[in-house]
């Protein structure tokens, strides 16, 4: 019983971790226009003062986009609290 737990487990964080990247690589994106991480780096500068309301809150743009890449990092990699 433990290890179906544990591999449900593990396959839970393994699909956040792919909806983490689905969600910056939309980010960036939308962001950019191009899927391009050329285009990315040396466009990022113009958007740093971007903000999104997300539930009521007004969250920075980038500050979202770096969310949702270090979870998704911290999760593949097993950091402490994603390792299972």
């Amino acid at each position: 019983m433990g290890t179906l737990k544990a591999a449900f487990k593990a396959f839970v964080f393994n699909k956040y971790s792919d909806i983490s990247i689905l969600i910056s690589c939309l980010l960036a994106y939308l962001l950019v226009n191009d899927f391009s991480i050329l285009t990315f780096n040396n466009q990022i500068q113009f958007y740093v003062n971007y903000y999104i309301s997300v539930l009521g809150f007004e969250l920075s743009y980038i500050e979202l986009l770096s969310f949702f890449l270090i979870s998704a990092a911290f999760i593949k990699s097993a950091q402490f609290g994603t390792h299972i």
